[in-house]
């Protein structure tokens, strides 16, 4: 259980991050965005909730390795959210396209 805790914690941070950024109208750069994105998504609080789910299954050498950070995990994550940032942006572009006609859109 102390460990979920831990990844929720985590995943919760970056989050504060996002909204100084969003309250300062400040622009990150793409590496400093990258830091910050790649430990809000969900996939380690999920994984942690598997284990968990597992119950004495899942052993401490489990939660050790979700600890770690393995590359294949990193690179699943970082691809799930630079594909859902380019489907957000599209989405974006298309609703701002439809209505810039009427009231202006901002990019």
């Amino acid at each position: 259980m102390e460990a979920n805790t831990k990844e929720v914690k985590a995943f919760v941070k970056p989050n504060f991050e996002h909204a100084k950024w969003a309250q300062a109208a400040y622009l990150p750069t793409f590496e400093e965005y990258m830091k910050v994105a790649e430990v809000e998504i969900t996939l380690y609080v999920v994984l942690a909730g598997y284990f968990m789910c597992l119950g004495k299954m899942a052993t401490k050498e489990a939660y050790e390795w979700l600890k770690s950070r393995p590359r294949l995990v990193k690179y699943v994550y970082v691809r799930d959210r630079l594909m859902n940032d380019i489907t957000g942006l599209k989405s974006y572009q298309t609703r701002c396209f439809k209505r810039a006609s009427s009231n202006g859109c901002r990019y």
